[in-house]
């Protein structure tokens, strides 16, 4: 709490405390000491909320149990964990649940292991992002009568966590969704299956597997944990808007996005499905269409502030596995050929994550791999994403301006100068 902040602020805040505390007698002049010793916690995770550490990972709000967090956007569309003052207990367990407050326990290490690989049945890697790894680990967790927790679109079309308890529902998680995920109280969901003694895949990126973690506050021999080598996650407000002008412009609502179909070779190709009879759409990356993608996301100009700053950009990582693609990987030239449908890159980080690969060895061809080639093409697991010099700028302007409009206001930022855009079709035509 700042400092300079009106005393009003204390005292009334402090009397919601104590009021829900039901204290009946209450000295004038220790009033704003009890408020400071019993709800400063508090007070430094709504300020750590609103600061560009904050992930977004939901720990504190899937901890709070008096409903005193909740998860709201900011004007960046971000969501953001907000204090209710009244619904306090001043019981730390939002502080203690926090990775970014809280050192997060280390895993039990194994000597590391780096493979370049891809599961075994083709038509799983054509409907997967890379390789297909996320769907051999998730088929073993079925066979264990486990349950998988990953990301998929709600019917609005809002990338959130849901469970999949079968091959079937799992094809909703399968593929990336290149916008900030809601957790929601996934977390409290993980946790009582949990304590079911049921096998449990949590799959997510760093910040969402190390918050998880830190809610949990202990180990579970039943879980395994995939973090993903994340770039960034953009804006859902950008996303949001991005999808309704498509809508619009192609004259039939989005019903889904895949980012990254392989029906045209390789893996950078958006393929959208509507819900009405429109057929499906097809378009590359570089297109004007996909500007979303192939442009604003790779810019790191949407990017949540967090990202520019992440913590887990490195080596060292909080999941029992690491899955990624594996760009420029090194291939035997018998399995040339299987680059096309994608080659996943798999780091094994714990011990646990070391049984698991013994587990599902069958289900994926493997191939060992340097760490420095993995590091070439992942950039991630080195250094975060530099923020754009006008991201600050192009949220505000979000805010206020539909997807087009946006994109015309920060066109020379986005794509260079009308010189440098001539220059470049050039190329293109050259090529």
């Amino acid at each position: 709490m700042d400092k300079g902040a009106p005393k009003s602020i204390f005292v009334s805040s402090a009397r919601a405390f104590l009021c829900s505390r039901r204290f009946t007698r209450v000295r004038p002049q220790n009033l704003g000491q009890d408020y400071r010793r019993n709800i400063m916690t508090e007070i430094k995770i709504a300020e750590y909320g609103a600061s560009a550490d904050c992930t977004g990972c939901a720990s504190c709000y899937n901890a709070c149990a008096h409903g005193a967090l909740q998860m709201t956007p900011d004007a960046e569309g971000f969501l953001r964990p907000t204090l209710e003052l009244q619904l306090c207990r001043g019981c730390r367990r939002c502080e203690h649940s926090c990775p970014g407050l809280q050192e997060l326990a280390p895993l039990e290490q194994s000597a590391s292991e780096l493979y370049a690989a891809w599961h075994n049945d083709p038509a799983i890697r054509a409907s997967s992002s890379s390789g297909g790894l996320f769907s051999v680990f998730a088929e073993e967790v079925f066979a264990q009568h486990g349950v998988v927790f990953a990301v998929g679109y709600g019917d609005d079309l809002t990338a959130r966590f849901c469970c999949a308890h079968n091959v079937e529902e799992l094809a909703a998680q399968r593929v990336s969704k290149y916008v900030q995920a809601e957790v929601g109280a996934i977390y409290r969901q993980v946790k009582s299956v949990l304590q079911e003694g049921r096998v449990t895949l949590f799959c997510g990126t760093p910040c969402q597997v190390a918050g998880l973690r830190q809610f949990l506050s202990r180990d579970y021999d039943n879980l395994l944990t995939i973090d993903l080598v994340c770039h960034g996650v953009p804006s859902p407000l950008l996303f949001r808007k991005w999808v309704d002008w498509l809508g619009k412009r192609l004259g039939d609502p989005i019903k889904n996005v895949n980012f990254r179909s392989k029906s045209q070779g390789g893996s950078h190709t958006v393929r959208l499905t509507f819900q009405g009879p429109r057929d499906v759409v097809e378009f590359p990356w570089r297109s004007q269409l996909a500007s979303y993608i192939g442009t604003v996301f790779l810019k790191n100009i949407a990017l949540r502030p967090s990202c520019s700053r992440c913590r887990y950009s490195q080596i060292k990582r909080v999941g029992d596995i690491t899955l990624g693609d594996f760009w420029g990987a090194e291939l035997p030239a018998t399995y040339q050929a299987e680059r096309h449908l994608g080659v996943s890159l798999v780091i094994v980080n714990s011990a646990r994550g070391a049984k698991w690969r013994q587990k599902v060895a069958s289900g994926a061809t493997w191939l060992d791999a340097e760490l420095s080639r993995a590091l070439t093409g992942n950039h991630s697991l080195r250094s975060p994403a530099p923020a754009h010099a006008q991201r600050d700028a192009f949220m505000a302007a979000l805010a206020q301006n539909d997807y087009p409009t946006v994109i015309r206001m920060f066109k020379t930022a986005l794509y260079g100068s009308s010189r440098t855009r001539f220059l470049n079709r050039l190329k293109r035509l050259v090529k």
